[in-house]
């Protein structure tokens, strides 16, 4: 067990299809990854950055699930094989939103250590979204990242527009049959499920 509270930390991951023998896209995944992860590590030699991603990149294999919700969803379960890869951050005291932030830690440091580490995590997002129209992201974490209206160098999870891009129009459209049909009154509808399947 731990001596004292596990500091806050923060989690993305992304689902990759790997079609064998070629794995190709895993190696492009870390590279995107590598890369940003460089340019922090350059910021922090030259003293104008204090993000520095503390924990390595973790990959895991998963099969494709016939699960409604699954990011790697196929009509057929177990017909395609994915690698998961999560980043996460173990800086203590990281916040996902500016409300949040102000409200707990409006400190000069800690207001430039969130912004570094959502560009982060919003610059890695983007360079995994070009690699292949079928990756998705992990929605149980941290994603569809986008720059707030009132302040361009502040980045947000969980943008409307971005969560409306992740499914394509058809899987929005049978999910949102599914929901009319199992949850008709929409007890269990909230804005990020409507924001995901474009619903009305």
């Amino acid at each position: 067990s731990l001596p004292s509270p596990m500091p806050a930390s923060q989690w993305g991951a992304w689902m990759f299809p790997v079609d064998p023998p070629d794995l190709s896209l895993l190696y492009k995944a870390a590279k995107v990854y590598y890369d940003r992860w460089q340019e922090a590590e350059e910021a922090i030699r030259e003293g104008t950055g204090v993000f520095r991603p503390d924990v390595a990149l973790e990959f895991r294999f998963v099969w494709s699930s016939n699960s409604y919700f699954a990011p790697n969803y196929t009509d057929t379960p177990l017909s395609q094989l994915f690698v998961v890869v999560e980043y996460p951050t173990l800086s203590s005291n990281l916040y996902t939103t500016k409300e949040h932030l102000l409200q707990h830690d409006g400190e000069p440091a800690m207001i430039q250590l969130t912004k570094e580490y959502l560009k982060f995590f919003a610059d890695v997002e983007q360079g995994w979204r070009t690699l292949d129209s079928r990756a998705r992201p992990h929605l149980a974490k941290e994603h569809s990242f986008a720059p707030r209206a009132d302040d361009p160098d502040f980045m947000e999870p969980y943008d409307k527009t971005k969560l409306g891009e992740i499914l394509s129009p058809d899987r929005q459209a049978k999910l949102r049959a599914q929901l009319k049909a199992k949850d008709p009154s929409g007890i269990f509808m909230n804005n990020f499920i409507a924001a995901l399947v474009k619903a009305d």
